[in-house]
């Protein structure tokens, strides 16, 4: 009889076990829809219930959002609604790059779920290293805190 190794019940297995995870179902989002840098795509992937686990929606309704907040997750009797500040009407082209950011909360939930996971999630779906993405993400807050 073969000795097996222990469970690791550490903290950071876990991590490492939901990131890998995100990165499979963002792989197949991406083998299914493409990659989600327009709306009409950010669209499929939303209603894709093997890629996204929970209904969801997204509506620009600054009344949804904290004080300080450009774009939420939000728990809805539904499922989830991803709030955008009324700010975001009519920047179609930086929409995916928010919603996607807030999947990996309505995917896995937003005590389970730390910026790294956003970001990795975020960055697969749209098909950016993980960088690129955090800096798309920072010049939005940018140009929302300036407006």
């Amino acid at each position: 009889m073969t000795q097996q190794e222990p469970i690791d019940f550490s903290e950071e297995h876990a991590r490492q076990v939901l990131r890998d995870h995100i990165t499979m179902i963002a792989k197949r989002s991406v083998e299914k829809h493409g990659h989600a840098t327009t709306m009409r795509v950010m669209e499929a992937v939303l209603d894709d219930r093997d890629v996204i686990r929970r209904d969801v929606a997204w509506k620009l309704d600054t009344a949804l959002l904290q004080a300080g907040e450009f774009a939420a997750a939000v728990p809805s009797e539904e499922g989830y609604v991803i709030a955008l500040h009324d700010w975001f009407e009519g920047k179609q082209e930086v929409m995916p790059v928010v919603i996607a950011y807030h999947l990996a909360t309505v995917n896995y939930g937003e005590h389970v779920v730390e910026t790294a996971e956003a970001e990795l999630f975020g960055a697969s779906l749209l098909g950016l290293d993980i960088d690129a993405f955090y800096e798309q993400i920072c010049s939005i807050a940018n140009d929302w805190e300036n407006k």
